[in-house]
């Protein structure tokens, strides 16, 4: 859980330097600025972590099991309580960010506060589905995903007669949702596994995009919230590997890396680059380099985006802004559409935290430009009422009525870009709040559809949508945009539409074994065998955050990648 902290009335911006080096890399570092020394980077600022005194495995004091917490720091430096949530304000212009001096900061985090034990009880009855889901995997632990309703697993492919297949995706995924549900024993049993058997050097060949936000990003934010040395470590071994996606001289990212040949690949069933897989690494590698002093993870990402952004505003072409979801291997869009569904989702949601962590105006520039466009072509009204984002089509003009699940993350995304000044966009992160909660109360189930195609006003079907896929995989994305709306608006009935949310869960995926999805949210009379990691990263924190003290990664501080760390 880091990315960025910031005070909504200023960001704290550090550069780092190398000694005999030009090359600057702009980031947030990751204190309060009502807190921030006046040097950041000072040799006393802080309370350093213990030293190990036993054969434990880096970062570990003791048995987990029975001293759990050990390693922590006890005394972290104290946070001034974060104040209620916020009435909606009038939209003023994007703060002035601050600048830190030049420095290379210290690998000591700065320690989030943990949960109490007596949060209130919808948050403990989260915490108790985590438990629930944390017991099912746990039979299997170090695999990738379980399976939920016959037992088992299934691992990411490997190549490797002999040694063990995972690589612990559910572990690491969950490991930051553990670490702030005050789950001592659990978080303790996974860095463990993390010290003693975790590698990132198997022959087997993994996307560059699912294992930067779920791999790399579980282990930095895990890192930045407890301090554990190893996850930091791991983080950096799992970096250097990432980097051969990049090639010698490549700007873009090729999509699969092997782990251990290095060989990169494009996919199989496309010969375009995916606009989400090359624009939704920036915060992890950033962060990366924050915390290493090492600036060439941050360089290569960097190049992407100047390289995305001059492809998106060739004068005279259609749509200036836009970013369209395919893209040639030397980044040229393949057409003129837009979506913020499957291929596009999070790199929109990654322009507005990009310019949040670096304060750099290019990401500004194009996060504005994006939601201008966004605001004036592909938002819609249902022949119900209800406001959607609907798909650009490749030509650049007509507006398609498809809409994804996925699509509900970004009435988070617009409330977070109110809340940082960008436009008066919280009216408009509302009304798809509402929409996406349509999705979901209106069905038997309680849950929503995957995909859906609205129904525009002069429609002769009476529906207010016709389901396109009618699946339900444990998503995050409709609680996600509750939470925000929660934190930014202190509206409650963002909470009551989340506990409706969390008892459908309840009620339709629970099952002796962890949680299933549903293979039809229209009846939710079959179940699939799959337990997605991100039921732990995602849906469970921000359930449990919603529910939570507003003191609990305040949004002044803290910051989430797309997959919640």
């Amino acid at each position: 859980m880091r990315i960025f902290r910031r005070r909504r009335h200023g960001m704290v911006i550090a550069t780092l330097t190398i000694a005999t080096s030009l090359l600057f890399l702009s980031a947030t570092m990751l204190v309060p600025i009502r807190e921030r020394p006046r040097n950041m980077f000072r040799e006393d600022v802080g309370s350093p972590l213990p030293q190990d005194t036993t054969d434990s495995p880096p970062g570990l004091l003791g048995d987990p099991l029975e001293t759990p917490f050990s390693f922590l720091d006890t005394n972290p430096p104290k946070r001034a309580p974060s104040p209620p949530a916020p009435e909606p304000k009038e939209p003023n212009e994007p703060k002035e960010l601050d600048s830190a001096k030049p420095g290379l900061p210290r690998r000591a985090p700065v320690y989030a506060p943990l949960p109490s034990a007596s949060g209130s009880e919808r948050q403990q009855q989260v915490r108790e589905a985590m438990v629930h889901s944390w017991k099912a995997y746990r039979e299997y632990l170090g695999h990738d995903e379980i399976h939920p309703l016959t037992g088992g697993f299934t691992d990411w492919r490997c190549d490797c007669p002999g040694e063990k297949t995972g690589l612990g995706l559910t572990l690491i995924d969950a490991l930051d949702t553990l670490w702030l549900m005050d789950l001592k024993p659990e978080f303790n049993e996974a860095v463990r596994w993390i010290s003693t058997e975790l590698s990132f050097h198997k022959n087997m060949q993994v996307s560059v995009f699912e294992t930067t936000i779920r791999f790399l990003g579980g282990l930095l934010g895990a890192y930045e919230l407890s301090g554990v040395p190893i996850l930091l470590t791991k983080a950096q071994e799992l970096g250097d590997v990432l980097m051969y996606a990049f090639g010698e001289s490549r700007v873009f990212p090729f999509p699969l890396v092997n782990l251990q040949t290095h060989h990169t690949a494009m996919w199989g069933w496309t010969p375009n680059l995916l606009l989400a897989e090359v624009a939704t690494l920036q915060l992890e590698f950033r962060t990366l380099s924050l915390l290493t002093g090492n600036p060439r993870y941050d360089q290569k990402v960097t190049a992407v985006m100047t390289a995305l952004y001059e492809s998106s505003h060739i004068p005279g072409q259609e749509n200036p802004g836009a970013l369209p979801p395919l893209l040639s291997d030397s980044g040229v869009f393949r057409d003129r559409g837009m979506t913020l569904g499957a291929f596009g989702d999070s790199a929109y949601e990654y322009l507005l935290k990009q310019w949040v962590l670096t304060g750099d105006k290019l990401y500004l520039k194009m996060y504005t430009d994006a939601a201008a466009l966004i605001r004036s072509k592909l938002v819609r009204k249902s022949s119900t009422g209800h406001t959607f984002i609907g798909v650009l089509e490749g030509d650049g003009r007509f507006v398609s009525a498809a809409m994804d699940q996925l699509v509900c993350y970004a009435g988070g995304m617009f409330a977070l870009a109110s809340y940082y000044g960008l436009g008066d966009d919280l009216a408009l992160a509302e009304e798809l709040a509402e929409g996406c909660h349509f999705l979901y109360n209106s069905t038997a189930t309680g849950l929503g559809a995957d995909s859906v195609h609205w129904n525009l006003p002069g429609a002769l079907d009476p529906t207010p949508y016709t389901v396109s896929d009618a699946k339900w995989i444990l998503r995050p994305e409709t609680v996600e945009t509750y939470f925000y709306l929660y934190r930014i608006t202190g509206k409650k009935m963002y909470q009551e539409w989340g506990w409706e949310f969390f008892q459908a869960c309840q009620k339709w995926a629970r099952v002796e074994r962890g949680y299933a999805g549903i293979t039809d949210v229209r009846d939710g009379s079959h179940k699939n065998n799959k337990m997605e990691s991100f039921w732990l990263a995602e849906t469970l924190k921000y359930l449990y955050l919603l529910f939570g003290d507003q003191r609990m990664l305040p949004l002044d501080d803290w910051g989430l990648n797309t997959e919640a760390h």
